[in-house]
């Protein structure tokens, strides 16, 4: 049985960006994300070009994603934004048609992340829009060390130096129809960090403290399916983001 997943996301811009591209179909920068015209920023698609597709007239972007061997993303990779200690507002639309409410297997929307330095594993990502068992969740990770110690894994397990906090868990949302959601606040790995996350205009959750890995390189944030648990049975899923704002950078 052929299992898919779908994710549609549509955005506008207002400045042009590098566009990195693995795949020989690239999308324009104007057609996809709006940032501040002070900011530079690069597009990379991790996404085989077969896995996504762009319609200009609904201004839709959709993206594919097929359970075949090792195949587990198709994500659009935003660098260059995001930065630490200064103050970010992400805020985009989705919908899916279908609840995938699998109990134990989740996959991902949206996730920030972090580059390693030297020395270090890749690491669960900052923060990710997860869904499992039909509702969303999120988590926040962070590590105030320079070279985070991962000993046991590369989460928030025992023994490792990255910290952890639940923003939010069993969270249900509308199907069929659009969902609103917006993060704001400040990435820092000391107290002056915040994060507040809205879905539909409700607060899920707000913390304030550290938030981030303690990296050389900059956070950057993905949009598309991220799944690296199982598949278990067909994945119906359609995503669309009306508009992608990134705003108070300076």
């Amino acid at each position: 049985m052929q299992i898919k997943t779908h994710l549609l996301i549509g955005l506008t811009s207002l400045v042009s960006i590098n566009v990195v591209a693995n795949e020989k179909k690239t999308i324009e920068p104007q057609q996809f994300l709006t940032f501040p015209s002070d900011r530079t920023a690069s597009l990379v698609l991790e996404c085989a070009e077969s896995l996504w597709e762009h319609d200009e007239d609904k201004g839709v972007t959709k993206f594919t994603l097929t359970p075949e061997k090792n195949r587990k993303r198709c994500e659009f990779a935003i660098q260059g934004l995001l930065q630490r200690d200064v103050a970010f507002r992400l805020s985009f639309e989705f919908k899916v048609n279908e609840l995938y409410d699998d109990p134990v297997n989740w996959h991902s929307y949206f996730q920030f992340h972090s580059f390693p330095d030297e020395g270090e594993q890749w690491r669960c990502p900052v923060s990710a829009l997860e869904s499992r068992g039909g509702t969303l969740r999120m988590f926040n990770r962070w590590d105030e060390q320079h070279i985070s110690s991962t000993i046991n894994g590369t989460c928030a397990n025992d023994g490792n130096s990255i910290q952890a906090r639940t923003l939010f868990s069993e969270r249900t949302f509308n199907v069929g129809s659009w969902n609103e959601f917006t993060v704001e606040g400040v990435m820092s790995t000391n107290d002056e960090g915040h994060i507040s996350v809205s879905l539909n205009d409700e607060l899920l959750s707000e913390v304030v403290g550290p938030n981030t890995f303690n990296d050389d390189r900059e956070p950057y944030f993905k949009l598309g399916i991220y799944k690296p648990t199982r598949w278990q049975r067909m994945i119906i899923l359609h995503y669309r983001s009306e508009m992608w704002s990134l705003s108070k950078l300076c």
